[in-house]
């Protein structure tokens, strides 16, 4: 394999919109401290879409990026290479710079490509939603990332039906509330404000039951099988250790 050596990127300038972060600007400026949600994450390439063609990476990506706030810098890793750099903040506009890229010879070398001309457009902006994070370059094209510590939760994720009686569970994409949680229980109720958070191989969940006050239960989740336990309840239809048991609805797989 051939040696390495390490690039250095020019300065590219991001927008950041509504990103929480207390950084020293890259000009030496004050702490900045915009609004809502922390770049100290591990954000994983979701899609991009460079020159009109739009690309969507799994959860296996090796592209992720990570923000080391205290420390004012900034990694991207990659397939082949790693990214390495300084960023900061003013106005709310982050900014990379003094970056560093290992120049290793790999065979399939595109994705990578595109990310740094991506980085490294002085047109590009970024814009934080939640968990998501959006770079775009006018002229080049776009990116998502998104907080890759949600996607523990992807094997929950999904619609799950009783073939008896059609009662129905729905798991939605984790936020930063948490996952959202929808239950039918046929002929009894219908809890649709449940709010999730994955701990142990298990989803607890709060809810408000049919009476208006707060419900509490557990899923697990075993291949296409998943098992409801209310486990903290108020409401005498629905008493703690009520038991359900669902199984994916292939049906809205296909949809």
């Amino acid at each position: 394999m051939k040696k390495f050596r390490l690039s250095i990127i020019a300065i590219a300038s991001v927008a950041l919109g509504a990103c929480t972060a207390t950084n020293k600007s890259a000009d030496g400026g004050e702490n900045i401290t915009p609004e809502t949600v922390g770049l100290q994450s591990e954000w994983r390439l979701d899609s991009y879409r460079i020159d009109c063609e739009s690309t969507q990476f799994d959860g296996s990506s090796n592209y992720k990026l990570t923000f080391n706030e205290p420390d004012n810098t900034f990694s991207l890793s990659t397939d082949c290479n790693m990214i390495n750099g300084e960023f900061g903040i003013t106005n709310d506009t982050i900014r990379f710079s003094n970056m560093l890229v290992t120049e290793m010879a790999c065979d399939n070398m595109i994705v990578e490509q595109n990310m740094l001309r991506l980085l490294n457009d002085s047109t590009a902006y970024a814009i934080c939603h939640g968990d998501t994070l959006a770079f775009t370059a006018p002229y080049i094209g776009s990116a998502i990332f998104i907080v890759a510590d949600n996607e523990a939760g992807a094997d929950f994720i999904g619609d799950y039906i009783d073939s008896n009686d059609g009662s129905t569970l729905k798991i939605g994409k984790s936020t930063n509330s948490g996952s959202s949680i929808k239950i039918n229980l046929f002929k009894l109720t219908d809890l649709d404000d449940g709010i999730g958070v994955i701990s142990d191989d298990a989803l607890t969940f709060t809810a408000t039951d049919a009476a208006g006050n707060p419900i509490k239960g557990k899923i697990t989740v075993d291949g296409d099988s998943a098992t409801l336990v209310f486990t903290e309840s108020t409401w005498e239809y629905l008493p703690n250790g009520s038991t359900y048991h669902f199984k994916r609805d292939s049906r809205a797989m296909t949809e």
